[in-house]
């Protein structure tokens, strides 16, 4: 039946279906697309999660501006850095400074770059090719950055080295280094910051909570497979090592308190959507630009691609963001049927 949509364009004709699956996830996801549900008690239980969890998730994706006034984060910005093998420099793989395009880049050319000198956030056209850093008045080149294909050059040495095989050397997962966050002003307009010292105490925070959380997540080894040996090859050997420690914590407090949803039906169709949250909060999510649904979840290529410049998305969501379970207030899961 795979993902059962043809049982759910026959139950929408008045039919009877019936359908089987080897893969017991592929039966879980349609059982709970196609059950019957009380809007009333999704809606209660959902305002029930939110009490309990949603100011605890919350505080992890919070930043005080330049001006002291608080401000949601909606995204953070990460680069993945390798050490270069000639002299051991930190290099970030940004195939661009760009961080942020609008999807129509014609109709809407403005764009946000990166200072790599100073880490400042510059407005700049898409097709810059010279930009002064409106911080340290450096020049730099927008569309221009370390890694260029599969390959990297270190901008300390010019030493030139393939990405894949200096990774694979250090017999361990690569690092990544938090440069951006893109920020909810209290006027309801968006700014792009550079990250500050308050960024990495949060997140050190966030290191220091799930250290002491009980059982946060499974450790499951990935197997070697078709779909998984690039991953395998970038030596992400779990799968909980494709998610970053804030990602990982807030996962777990979430999934603590889907846990002990009294009623089976309701729990099983929260378990459903975090599934799907699961797909969105992690370190090989991308970011599609302005003008478009913002985050591009790990499947959108239809293979696990370490991703060079990932982004972590408020995990609990905001109205002006892209997030899973929010879609809950007001609405319902894809194929649910729902009874008033």
């Amino acid at each position: 039946m795979g993902s059962g949509t043809t049982l759910v364009e026959t139950v929408k004709l008045g039919a009877n279906a019936i359908g089987r699956d080897i893969n017991p996830v592929v039966h879980f996801l349609v059982k709970c697309a196609l059950s019957v549900y009380d809007r009333k008690a999704i809606l209660e239980t959902y305002r029930a999660i939110e009490r309990d969890v949603a100011d605890e998730i919350r505080s992890y994706y919070r930043a005080t501006l330049a001006d002291g006034t608080q401000a949601d984060v909606l995204y953070f910005f990460w680069v993945k850095v390798v050490d270069c093998p000639a002299c051991a420099a930190p290099v970030d793989l940004f195939g661009s400074r760009i961080l942020a395009r609008h999807a129509y880049p014609k109709k809407v050319p403005q764009a946000h770059a990166v200072c790599p000198r100073c880490g400042g956030i510059n407005k700049v056209h898409v097709e810059d090719r010279d930009a002064r850093c409106s911080s340290c008045k450096k020049t730099f080149d927008p569309n221009a950055g370390p890694a260029k294909g599969q390959s990297a050059t270190c901008p300390s040495c010019n030493h030139s080295f393939p990405i894949a095989k200096t990774i694979r050397a250090t017999g361990k997962p690569p690092a990544h280094r938090m440069y951006a966050k893109l920020v909810l002003l209290q006027d309801g307009r968006k700014a792009y910051h550079p990250i500050t010292d308050e960024d990495q105490n949060l997140y050190a925070k966030a290191e220091h909570s799930l250290a002491k959380h009980k059982n946060a997540y499974p450790v499951v080894a990935i197997e070697p497979g078709y779909n998984t040996n690039q991953v395998l090859g970038y030596n992400y050997c779990y799968w909980h090592e494709m998610f970053n420690a804030r990602q990982l914590l807030c996962l777990a407090i979430l999934a603590d308190r889907i846990r002990i949803i009294p009623d089976p039906l309701l729990r099983d169709l929260f378990t459903c959507l975090f599934s799907g949250a699961l797909e969105f909060n992690n370190m090989f999510a991308s970011y599609k630009g302005e003008g478009t649904g913002a985050v591009r979840h790990m499947f959108a290529h239809h293979i696990l691609k370490p991703e060079r410049v990932p982004i972590e998305a408020n995990l609990w969501g905001h109205p002006r963001a892209r997030i899973v379970l929010h879609h809950v207030r007001g609405s319902h899961p894809p194929g649910a049927r729902l009874r008033r």
